[in-house]
This record gives structure tokens, sequence and C-alpha cells, in this order.
């Protein structure tokens, strides 16, 4: 039958009692130095105990999700590996490096489509996630109840485009606890059309769990998803005020932090940034931690002209996350807007600190360098680093050109040009009109002392 959505009251409950549980979950920390430390038996000890607490009902299932999401870290990998070697039959030791490996895999594949992909991307994408496969079964063996590997499992198999494994690893999980919720969430968004389901499917799926919301009340949400993910095909085709309502119509059934953050950007999008920080800062309130929220309310208050606030939620979101350019890059240029030039420097030395490759977080240095501090000296130092990083990069060229010919260096101007229209596609708008003013610089003939 169908399901009453719940009023705003129950929602509110279910959803508050939720986060309110979730930010009580243990912090990686602890886990991770002690990874790191060598201490592997305090490590596994600490570990048995928050899923033994979760087996006998102390705990709900996301402590043992938030834990063992620690050993996805890249920094983490050399240490998770060692564990696993000095103690190959623990079974918090394999699952660990199935983790470590997935996410391995993850970042060997990439974020493009399988079209824009090299094969032997693909290829250690899938040797990683074998290797991963194997350690999840070994560690399920000894703990058959290790929740989070089922949702691992399920990843694999979509990946795999192999729906019949997805539905087997499910059904394993739910027969150890009927009411998870994690393992329904990672196996719901299989159901999509796009993967060869339909929004049928996925409605069936979501109603059949209510069965069992007397063991899970956060059960519930899942009849938000179809709206939901057919709000988020809105957003890919920039259909916003759709969009809106789709993710509206999701949040009868519970007020997902994403969801509301995806209606903020529909908000923001519309131009309606006051209901766009609004729908954040419940975000924000519901789940703290996460920094793209911040960096995403940062930007709205800006354009609101609330300098102050949204500089507060971009160094927040740069201490939760650190790694992220986009936030580094908008918060910096917002601080160069404010005309806190030196403070934006300031903002990508801490970046690059951590990312001394990150060609392009130096070549935005070198530019206010160039254009809003008047250092052509050092812009020069900056701009000659970056085309030794990266040197296909066109638009580091042309920047690398302008210094030299504000230094009076024509002749060395000339050559990074040269350099520059060899390498620039003119198809970028940008290019498209500077290039043809290079290419009329170089055709004048050189100063009377250069030439000679």
């Amino acid at each position: 039958p169908p399901v009453t959505p719940l009023d705003d009251a129950a929602i509110a409950k279910q959803e508050e009692d939720y986060w309110a549980a979730s930010r009580k979950e243990p912090s990686e920390a602890p886990f991770s130095a002690l990874l790191r430390s060598g201490d592997f038996a305090t490590l596994e000890q600490k570990l048995d105990a928050v899923q033994s607490d979760y087996e006998t009902r102390k705990v709900g299932e996301g402590w043992v999700f938030a834990v063992f999401h620690t050993f996805q870290q890249a920094k983490l990998e050399e240490d998770v590996a060692r564990w696993a070697r000095e103690r190959p039959r623990s079974w918090a030791a394999l699952a660990a490096r199935g983790i470590s490996q997935h996410a391995r895999g993850n970042r060997a594949r990439g974020g493009r489509t399988v079209g824009e992909t090299a094969p032997q991307q693909l290829a250690e994408m899938e040797m990683r996630l074998a290797a991963a496969e194997r350690d999840y079964r070994s560690a399920l063996a000894q703990r058959p109840r290790l929740l989070p590997v089922y949702s691992y499992l399920i990843d694999i198999t979509q990946k795999r485009g192999d729906p019949q494994t997805a539905r087997a690893v499910l059904e394993e999980a739910l027969r150890q606890d009927p009411g998870a919720f994690f393992v329904r969430d990672a196996y719901i968004g299989m159901l999509q059309p796009k993967w060869g389901g339909s929004w049928e499917a996925m409605e069936h799926f979501a109603q059949s769990a209510q069965a069992h919301v007397d063991k899970n009340p956060h059960l519930v949400t899942l009849l938000g998803y179809t709206p939901a993910a057919r709000a988020y095909e809105r957003v890919l085709r920039r259909d916003w005020p759709g969009a809106r309502d789709l993710y509206t119509e999701a949040m009868r059934f519970g007020r997902e932090p994403i969801w509301l953050s995806m209606r903020a950007k529909a908000y923001e999008k519309m131009n309606q940034c006051p209901a766009a920080v609004a729908d954040l800062t419940e975000a924000i309130r519901l789940d703290p931690t996460r920094a793209e929220f911040h960096a995403e309310r940062a930007w709205c208050r800006k354009t609101l002209g609330q300098s102050d606030a949204a500089f507060e939620d971009y160094a927040r979101a740069a201490e939760l996350a650190p790694d992220p350019y986009w936030m580094v890059s908008g918060y910096a240029t917002a601080l160069e807007h404010a005309q806190r030039p030196r403070d934006a420097v300031a903002v990508y030395e801490k970046f690059l600190a951590t990312h001394p490759d990150h060609a392009e977080a130096f070549e935005a240095m070198g530019v206010i360098y160039k254009q809003s501090l008047h250092e052509p000296d050092r812009a020069r130092e900056v701009f000659k680093l970056v085309v030794e990083l990266a040197p296909d990069r066109a638009s580091a060229w042309r920047n690398y050109g302008d210094v030299l010919r504000q230094l009076h260096d024509d002749a060395a101007a000339r050559k990074v040009y040269a350099r520059y229209l060899e390498l620039a596609d003119t198809r970028d708008p940008i290019e498209r009109v500077i290039a043809p003013t290079i290419r009329s610089y170089l055709a004048t003939p050189p100063p009377a002392s250069i030439a000679e």
C-alpha cells in the first residue's frame, strides 16, 4: 500500500535523532594513530569492541562504518599493508586492507567516463578490486556481521555491472541484520534506470524496507531516494526549478543533509541565496563535518555581501578538508576580491605545503603576485616553476610571458610567448581573444638592442 509521508514534526524528530547519534560516532583519529604507531594489537581490540557493541545493539551500525571508513585514506596505505602482513589472520586487518585496496582502485580509475579513461587505469582498478574482494570474503568468514564489507562488495558488483551478485550480497547482509540501512543505501542506487533498473523498482525496494522500520526508523528515508535521484537528473539538465521541487518532495520522508545542500544549489542558481543559506545552515546543523556544505554556504554568503561570515565558512571548510582544490580556490578568490591578496597568497601557500606539485594552485598564486601585489620578480619565480611542473600548460606560459614583459625582458618574453602559441587551444574563449594579440606582438620587430 502507499506509504503516508511523515509530517514535519515527525521528520524533524527522526532526522534529529539519527544525526544526533551520528555526531556521537567515534573519531577516526585514535584508530589511525594506533595504526601509524604500529600498535596493531590494541587497534584490533578497539575495533573488536566497536563491532561487538554493534552486534549486541549497544551502538548503531553507523559506528562500525565510521571507524572502518578510516582505512580509505591514501596516507594510511603503507601502514594498513604492514598491519595485514604482520597479522594475516586478523579479520580487522583483512577488512582494512580490502578497504584500502578498494580506495586505491577507485583513485586509479579516476572520475572520468569509461571512454575517457585509459585501459591501464581500468585494469589497475579491477586488479585492486579483485584483491579487495578476496580480503572482504576472508574477513566475513570470521565476522559475518561486519556490515561495511557488504556495502563495499555491492560497490564492486556495481562497477562490474553484476546485479545478480549484488542482490545476493544484499540478501546475505540482511540475513545478518534485517534492519540494516547502509547496505540498502548502497544497493538502491543500482536500481536507477541508468544502471538498468527503473524508478518503480527503486520505489518497490524502498517500500519493502518499511517492514523493518520498527528496527531502524531511518529506513523511512529510503522512500525519498527516488525523487532525490530524479532531482539529480534535473540538476544535470540545469532544470533548477524542477530539481528544487523534486528535492522538496524527497524531503517529505527525511531532511537528508545532502538533499538540503542540493536544493540549496538549485536555489542559488535561481538567485535565491537567502533560501540557499537557510538550507545549508540546516544541513550543517545536522552534519557539521561536511566541508563542502561550509564552502557552498560561503559562496552564497559572499554573493549576499556577508563577507565576514563567508570567510568564516571558507576557513572552516579548509580546516575540515584541506585537500579539495576547489574549496581552496574559492577561499583565496574571495579574499582577493575583498582586497586581501596577502591573505589569499597565504591560503595557497598552506595548500601547496602539502601539494607541492599542484601547478594550477601555483599559477593562481603567481597571478596574484603579478596583478594584485605588483611583485613581478616573485611572479616570475612562480611561473617558471609552473611551466617546469606542467610544461604543456598554455596559460602558465602566457602568464610567464606577461610578467617577463613587465620586467622589460623582451627577448625572454618572445621565446616564452612562442611556446604559448604552440600550446594555445583557440577553441577556448579566453585564448581565442588573447592569442591574436600575442601573435601581433611577436610580429612587430623587437627593439634594436635585442635585434643586434
